[in-house]
């Protein structure tokens, strides 16, 4: 692809002369992916035409086909249009595989409205259908900004929020975001009539800032004690330094529970609302502002207890939304613009400058993460104001595509339309949100410049974590001493310097020294990955050995990760161990012992200590203890584990792994227990009897919840995993085995009654039961409360002769295989619903590493055999609860 073909396709630049034709000029790429494809049979939907008021099928070929007509619309009102029409062309223009349709239709738009309205589509076997939209001239060259279009655009869409009369998480936020009198009425009419944050962390985190947002333009005290009920209900969810989705979440989900897309909000509302001047609890301020922190600048936001990662999928929006946290930052603190938060809100929202290509991504769908790309990048209209310009031009045509006749905005071009809800069309206007893009640049909101002099100012730290030497990351500039300076960057173009063109030149085998130099001093951290890739790849050796000698933690950083990939930690595709000299190791062990390193490229730098012997490993143990004594590092931990096995070692390191582990709320350093079991297996008895000991102390002294921090919320289900962690490092043993097999498990009974007395206890001897014995097959994934639903069930399905009478060949089985021993074993995916191994005894089955026992029993009907096993739940009481069982048949 030539670049001027790239610089046509990513700003739009479709000539208005080729627009009425039916041959656009051929393109070789597709920008903004993922995208329609003409060969893809299953399809795209353009789930709005803009203010056109129609949807349209993309079917294979880029055949466009009528999917709705929206009522009262342009559209409709021609009495013309219907479903499952075949659109010919569209102002004469047939969509063809060298351009995005997207982009098309959204320019087709455009150019209407900048001339006369009109949008003519030619209907397969009926001719010419004109639709008329309003005309509302053209953008300016400075749009949003000094753009009558835009105005009418965002005063539609304040119109309608009003007349819709509410909320929806995002109507306040634009009301106040537009500056107008006649906005700000209708906000404060809302509040008055008790509008409310909400009472889950989503809505507290997005919703929340309106309410702030209002009193910093008001100075209305009367917002005040809802604005405390939101911080006051994020102080007690808190743990671990973020929030889930809802209330106290779920552990184990995403390694933790921690929902970043909806905390990272929940943070940039806590830091508004101390600026409002509310009780904000500091502990809730500080753990969550350190937690976000940490992200910034080296990759996107994860969900979970991960670290971040390279990388500009963002998915849903979550590193956009770290950039307006910091921004709020930014404007609470004395220091404000020369702050590190000022840096952090640069780099996080420039990200989505580089990324600006990848478009509509997100494991629920995306289209939330494109409202806080655009929102973040508005954050830089001032600082990188060509790049914000580049940005918006480009994107220009999913905002045409988004909005609709009566006004409303959505998010549209995505390959699904979950978040694509206007004013109305849904509990909350998802769409409000993206319309920002028009109206943030105006510098009414207090989050983007906007003076109150109903602001309290509060000194933040100076850096909420890590040393001095992590502040690097934050910079949204090149690393010192490298080709580019900053002047440099704020030059920088969308076709060459975003991900794809950068991919394009670092991917190749002919890539020149300067360029790899280039964009390993970058300040994106992906195109620096993508630079130490290439490096390692093409074995220049003395560029790593260069790398871990710079007195740059950024380029530290690569040096480690490029051992990483020599050592094969994660991939053995550039392995290459003989490349790693011992002056590498050198430098590896200044990074980790030296205390003014950074702290980020500390923990990379731990990890390499796993491709060491125990020998070699001994030497570290000194640093290893002070650092697992002083903070219980993850990474400090794991990289210990190989010498908990070692007979020098095992005593002076047991007791503060083991308390660090028992005292720690983190899932990574929780889980790094199971690691302690595979170096126990072949530890020396004394050893293995010792380590034994300590595990089964910690085991006995966990409580049934694990407790967040601040001791005010109960984790759901992380008492559970931890049990199930420290209980795996137990259980390497048959005498460890035996231990957990013996203690209290919860059961039905007592998640009603709460009463130790309703726990099941094995007490060693086992009660066989021949009937059990044998292997089980699901009958199907009906529950029943109660043996007789049970047996109509099974009577039914024998009747229709729906009984399994044995496992599928192919396919996914559920069921249980139970020896004359006492073991339950899983048949495949049965092993997601119960945790194993698992033993019987008597009419009970229960887990070893976990604290549940199962009800069962066996019937026989029509000659065959049954098993009622009862289903899983968790370990939390609940008075209201009723268990429920699945059937299984009999069929070894």
């Amino acid at each position: 692809m030539t670049i001027p073909d790239y610089i046509r396709l990513l700003t739009l630049i479709i000539p208005a002369s080729l627009m009425g034709t039916a041959d656009l000029s051929a393109q070789t790429n597709i920008a903004f992916n993922p995208a329609p494809k003409a060969n893809d049979p299953k399809g795209w939907t353009i789930q709005n035409f803009g203010p056109v008021g129609i949807g349209i099928d993309l079917e294979q070929g880029f055949v466009m086909k009528i999917n709705n007509v929206e009522a009262g619309s342009p559209a409709a009102k021609t009495g013309q249009l219907q479903k499952g029409q075949v659109i010919k062309s569209i102002n004469g223009v047939r969509l063809k595989d060298d351009y995005d349709p997207r982009i098309v239709l959204g320019q087709l738009i455009t150019n209407a409205e900048a001339s006369d309205g009109r949008i003519t589509l030619d209907i397969q076997g009926q001719g010419d259908v004109t639709v008329t939209i309003p005309v509302l001239g053209s953008y300016s060259p400075t749009w949003p900004l000094n753009c009558p279009k835009s105005d009418k655009i965002v005063r539609n869409l304040a119109d309608r929020i009003a007349e819709h009369g509410k909320n929806d998480w995002s109507g306040m936020l634009f009301l106040l975001s537009t500056g107008e009198e006649k906005d700000l009425a209708v906000v404060r009419e809302w509040i008055q009539n008790g509008a409310s944050v909400g009472g889950i962390n989503w809505s507290i985190g997005m919703s929340g800032m309106a309410f702030c947002e209002y009193y910093l333009r008001t100075g209305d005290q009367s917002v005040l004690p809802t604005i405390q009920k939101g911080a006051d209900h994020l102080r007690d969810h808190i743990y671990n330094g973020a929030w889930a989705g809802r209330a106290s979440g779920n552990f184990l989900y995403q390694n933790g529970g921690h929902v970043n897309a909806s905390g990272v909000h929940c943070l940039t509302f806590l830091l508004l609302a101390k600026a409002c001047g509310v009780n904000v609890d500091e502990f809730t301020l500080q753990s969550s502002l350190r937690h976000f922190y940490r992200y910034s600048g080296r990759g996107s936001v994860p969900y979970g207890d991960f670290t971040s990662k390279p990388g500009f999928r963002d998915c849903n929006g979550k590193t956009g939304g770290l950039a307006m946290a910091m921004a709020a930052a930014r404007r609470l603190t004395p220091d404000g613009d020369n702050s590190i938060y000022a840096q952090a809100a640069h780099v996080s929202a420039i990200k989505d400058y580089y990324g600006i290509n990848v478009y509509h991504i997100g494991h629920t769908g995306g289209g939330i993460g494109e409202i806080w790309k655009s929102t973040a990048m508005a954050l830089l209209a001032d600082e990188r104001p060509d790049q914000y310009r580049q940005y918006m031009d480009a994107r220009r045509w999913a905002l045409e595509l988004s909005r609709r006749h009566d006004g409303g905005i959505g998010i549209a071009g995505g390959k699904d339309d979950n978040y694509d809800r206007a004013v109305g069309e849904h509990n909350i206007a998802w769409g409000t949100f993206f319309a920002l893009n028009y109206t943030l640049p105006r510098k009414k909101l207090f989050l983007y410049g906007a003076p109150s002099p109903y602001a309290k100012s509060y000194q933040l730290p100076l850096r909420p974590w890590g040393t001095p030497a992590d502040d690097a990351f934050s910079s949204p500039y090149p690393v010192p001493g490298g080709p580019w300076t900053r002047g440099d960057v704020h030059k920088e173009k969308l076709e060459k310097h975003i991900g794809d063109p950068v991919y394009e030149i670092l991917r190749s085998d002919k890539v020149s020294d300067r360029d790899l130099v280039t964009y390993l001093h970058h300040p994106e951290i992906t195109h620096r990955f993508e630079a130490k890739q290439a490096v390692v790849r093409l074995r220049k050796n003395d560029i790593v050995r260069g790398l871990l000698l710079s007195s740059d933690p950024r380029l530290q950083h690569m040096g480690v990760m490029a051992l990483h990939d020599l050592l094969g930690t994660w991939s053995k595709s550039n392995m290459d161990p003989g490349m790693v000299t011992p002056e590498m190791w050198a430098q590896v062990e200044k990074i980790i012992r030296e205390p003014h390193r950074s702290e980020y490229v500390r923990g990379w730098a731990l990890g390499l200590l796993r491709h060491l012997d125990i020998d070699e490993l001994r030497n570290y143990k000194d640093v290893l203890l002070k650092i697992i004594n002083d903070s219980g590092h993850g990474g400090a931990i794991s990289a210990s584990i190989p010498l908990l096995s070692d007979p020098e070692s095992y005593k002076e390191l047991f007791p503060p792994i083991a308390r660090a582990i028992s005292e720690s709320t983190s899932f990574s350093m929780i889980s790094s227990a199971r690691q302690i079991t595979q170096n126990l297996d072949k530890a020396d008895p004394e050893i293995q009897e010792y380590g034994l000991n300590i595990m089964k102390k910690v085991y006995k002294i966990l409580p049934d919840d694990m407790m967040s921090e601040n001791g005010r919320n109960v984790i759901g289900q992380g008492g559970g995993y931890k049990r199930k962690m420290v209980g795996q490092v137990i259980g390497f043993s048959d005498e460890g085995r035996g231990f957990l097999n013996s203690l209290p498990k919860v059961t039905s009974e007592w998640k009603v009654s709460g009463r130790d007395s309703d726990r099941f206890i094995y007490s060693g001897r086992f009660q066989p039961n021949p009937a059990f014995v044998g292997a089980w097959c699901l009958v199907d994934h009906d529950q029943f409360e109660n043996r007789a639903e049970a047996e109509n069930f099974l009577k039914k399905r024998l009747t229709q002769n729906k009984v399994p009478t044995e496992f599928k060949s192919r396919g996914v089985n559920y069921g249980f295989k139970v020896d004359a021993k006492g073991q339950v074993e899983p048949v495949s995916l049965t092993k997601r619903a119960y945790e194993f191994p698992m033993r019987y005894s008597g009419n009970m089955a229960f887990s070893t590493y976990d604290d549940k026992a199962y009800h069962y029993e066996v019937i026989s009907l029509g000659g065959r055999d049954f098993l009622l096993f009862e289903l899983g739940f968790d370990s939390e009481p609940d008075p209201g609860f009723k268990a429920k069982y699945k059937t299984y048949v009999k069929v070894e």
